[in-house]
């Protein structure tokens, strides 16, 4: 099924079903919940969107972003949201104080929930008053060995 749409004083671009032929074209298409949004060789499937080049939205609820990689980046399964930057992604970079909130770049990054943040906290504290407690034992033995030679406390 082909129609043809205006695209303004340039005249119009046919549009197809075909995905193939579609995502050729540096545009934005919508077509009953498939988003397919600016640059080269896009895919997108039911309630997904792909954008940049060779994004590969091919499972229901997805969202591909792919930089300029010459490659396709595609999902793996339902309801992902992936994103390829090999420059790096940056979100929320720096607070008013200049404190960075979420830097990436090509590192692996780990994230934790609230829950597991509080738990680690809870951990560290716990480490924190085992370390001072076993501080606080040295310097007695350290007093109690200077005595024992003749030293000063």
């Amino acid at each position: 099924m082909r129609a043809k749409t205006p695209v303004g004083p340039l005249g119009t671009i046919p549009l197809s079903l075909d995905h193939r032929y579609l995502s050729r074209f540096p545009c934005s298409l919508h077509l009953a919940g498939k988003s397919q949004l600016g640059g080269r060789y896009n895919f997108a499937t039911n309630f997904a969107f792909a954008a940049g080049s060779r994004a590969r939205a091919i499972h229901t609820g997805s969202f591909v972003w792919a930089d300029s990689t010459d490659e396709d980046f595609a999902t793996t399964g339902t309801n992902q949201f992936l994103i390829r930057a090999t420059g790096g992604v940056g979100i929320g970079e720096k607070l008013p104080d200049g404190s960075e909130i979420l830097q990436v770049d090509t590192h692996p990054l780990t994230v934790y929930t609230a829950a597991a943040v509080q738990e680690l906290h809870r951990e560290l504290e716990a480490e924190n008053r085992a370390l001072r407690e076993r501080l606080a034992r040295l310097e007695e033995l350290v007093q109690q060995l200077q005595k024992a030679i003749g030293g000063q406390p």
